[in-house]
């Protein structure tokens, strides 16, 4: 599912725009009991209202790919694609499928607190798109049938000093207790090349460092792929193990401006997918970075186990193309991107210093110093 593809959803999410006629929810308290189910149309409520709905639906499909978003594959017919379908077909109208899914959620979700589960239904006939991209918004492609599970922390209101109109003062009060921002949520199913892929869903996390696992496991019944953080991190590891925790700097720097021409090459590919990085693919440009064969044939085999040896990765899985950042413990130092190859190191009286052309001028907290 492209960047394109997901905005066109989203965008959607709006009470003037989505087929949504209903909202549908389950109130889960902290020992993981149900407080309440409940539908609501969108027709009785306010604009402000349905707004406040609708936005908790764009948060939960909303981020970057590899970051808080990932696209998981499920088993073709299997279990838990016969569950999702049958949410997606049944859910809108029939309460006893829905109850039976909040239980499934309320089994594996590992929210502290109260929380809610929000669930709503679209139909979308997506207007047909001509091979120039002109919309005709007259004629429909196809009916896209989807659904969004999100899961909102429930959180209490902080009290505020506010004005009693009976009292002619202001006296301490409190909304009471509001839905939060999405901790974990889902679409189902994918809108690849824009119509239905029953085989995928997109898995949102508000935070990489809490992923909810639990909760996605029992959704799609398999592992979500690895985050891009995770696979820079294994990517660290494995060279840190093949060149015994030493890279010299030009072939880090090498490396990473690789990986920012291969990034830039995938922005303006037709086929996006098919110019990713494989594990194998690595091999070659680590060589060409100056590091020994015999070690970046290692590394690029550890670094195939532990993403997938068939994984497609945005060469942000590698190392982070988008800044180019030197720390040592005392300084931190950004260089645009790209000046990158500007930057040396040298080592002059025994000692290692990182030189940086300052032909441009100098400031020291916006004084220009010479």
């Amino acid at each position: 599912m492209t960047r394109k593809e997901l905005t066109e959803i989203r965008r959607r999410l709006k009470a003037a725009e989505s087929a949504i006629t209903q909202f549908h929810g389950c109130y889960v308290n902290g020992i993981h009991q149900i407080v309440s189910m409940f539908s609501v149309s969108v027709a009785t409520m306010t604009e402000t209202e349905s707004g406040m709905y609708f936005d908790l639906l764009r948060k939960a499909i909303s981020g970057v790919n590899g970051k808080n978003l990932v696209t998981v594959k499920m088993e073709n017919n299997g279990p838990y694609q016969r569950m999702l379908n049958d949410i997606r077909q049944f859910g809108a109208k029939d309460t006893n499928v829905r109850e039976r899914f909040y239980k499934e959620i309320i089994e594996h979700a590992d929210i502290d607190g109260n929380y809610l589960i929000l669930l709503a239904f679209d139909n979308y006939d997506v207007p047909y798109r001509s091979a120039s991209g002109e919309v005709d918004r007259a004629t429909s492609a196809a009916v896209f049938s989807y659904f969004i599970c999100a899961l909102c922390p429930v959180i209490d209101a902080e009290a505020k000093l506010a004005y009693i109109s009976a009292n002619h003062e202001f006296r301490s009060n409190t909304v009471g207790q509001t839905a939060g921002v999405p901790a974990a949520g889902f679409m189902y199913p994918s809108f690849d090349d824009r119509s239905s892929n029953l085989d995928k869903a997109l898995y949102y996390m508000k935070s990489a460092a809490d992923t909810h696992d639990g909760f996605a496991e029992s959704m799609f019944g398999t592992k979500r792929p690895m985050l891009d953080a995770e696979r820079r991190e294994a990517f660290h590891d494995a060279l840190t193990d093949a060149t015994d925790g030493v890279c010299e700097f030009t072939s880090a720097q090498m490396l990473y401006q690789a990986m920012r021409e291969k990034t830039e090459e995938i922005k303006t590919s037709e086929n996006p997918e098919m110019d990713m990085l494989r594990p194998d693919d690595l091999e070659g440009i680590l060589e060409e970075s100056g590091i020994d064969g015999k070690k970046a044939k290692m590394l690029a085999a550890s670094y195939g186990e532990a993403v997938g040896k068939n994984a497609r990765l945005m060469p942000n899985a590698v190392m982070e193309s988008g800044r180019f950042q030197m720390t040592t413990p005392d300084v931190k130092i950004t260089v645009n991107p790209d000046m990158a190859s500007l930057v040396k190191m040298r080592t002059i009286d025994g000692k290692r210093y990182i030189l940086i052309p300052a032909d441009g001028g100098v400031e020291l907290n916006g004084l220009e110093v010479f």
